[in-house]
Formats: C-alpha cells, sequence, structure tokens
C-alpha cells in the first residue's frame, strides 16, 4: 500500500512539473513573411522584427551564393538565458 501511495505520489509531482515546464513555454508568437516564419516568445517583438528585416534583406544573396532555394523557412528566436544548460567554464572565473 505504502509503495502504491509513492507511485501515486511521484506520477502527480512528475505532471504538476511537466505543466509548470509547457506553461513557461506558451507565451510564443509567430511573424509571417513569404519567405520566413520568425518564432519567438512574448516581449522579444522588435527583436524579431529586426532579424526578420535581415533574413529578408540577405535571403537573395545567400540563395545566389549557395545555388538553393529552400523555400519558407522557420526561424526561432530564443534568450538562451532563460534555460539552464549546465555550461561552466572555470577558464573564466577570476580566482584573485
Amino acid at each position: 500500500m505504502d509503495s502504491m501511495k509513492n507511485k501515486l505520489l511521484m506520477l502527480i509531482l512528475l505532471i504538476v512539473c511537466q505543466s509548470a515546464v509547457f506553461a513557461q513555454n506558451a507565451n510564443w508568437n509567430c511573424f509571417e513573411t513569404e519567405n520566413f516564419i520568425v518564432h519567438y516568445p512574448g516581449g522579444y517583438d522588435l527583436e524579431a522584427t529586426e532579424a526578420l528585416y535581415y533574413l529578408e534583406y540577405h535571403r537573395d544573396e545567400v540563395i545566389e551564393l549557395t545555388g538553393h532555394d529552400p523555400g519558407k523557412i522557420h526561424v526561432s528566436i530564443m534568450d538562451e538565458g532563460m534555460y539552464s544548460n549546465g555550461w561552466n567554464s572555470p577558464g573564466f572565473v577570476d580566482t584573485s
């Protein structure tokens, strides 16, 4: 009986944690042009607009350089500081 309670508690905890992660990622928006779809988190409208401007501006040059037209491209703009990735570099630590 005690084992069943522990399993149920773990299941409930897992569901609550996952729903918190999904809720954090729920506030995404899109800008779409003929050639690009830019996905970005709420509050990054200016950055998404600027990225879309430069993507459209340089698109023809890239197609001419590569000789390939990929069609409509999805681009995601993320603030990497929003998520922990576990990366650490002790080489940049000032120990003096």
